[in-house]
Formats: structure tokens, sequence, C-alpha cells
């Protein structure tokens, strides 16, 4: 029993290590076509 716990504990830590990665790459990307947009004089229309 101790051990199914201990093996969905670190299945959570897991998908939250994930998702977190996941979102520092969309935030780092989002930056990255921002700052070559305004590098090319492109403005974004979706605000």
């Amino acid at each position: 029993m101790e051990k199914i716990i201990s093996n969905k504990a670190a299945s959570f830590v897991s998908m939250e290590l994930a998702r977190y990665a996941l979102e520092r790459a969309d935030l780092r990307a989002s930056s990255i076509l921002t700052a070559i947009a305004t590098t090319l004089g492109v403005t974004s229309s979706m605000g």
C-alpha cells in the first residue's frame, strides 16, 4: 500500500514538473517571437 502511494506521489510530482517546464518553454517562445517581431517592425493585432 505504501508503495502505491509513493508511486502516485512521484507520478504527481513528475506531471507538475512537466507542466512547469512546458509553461516556461511557452513563455520563452513567446518572448523570442515578440523580440523577432519587434526587430522586424511587425506589430501584433492580437493584443
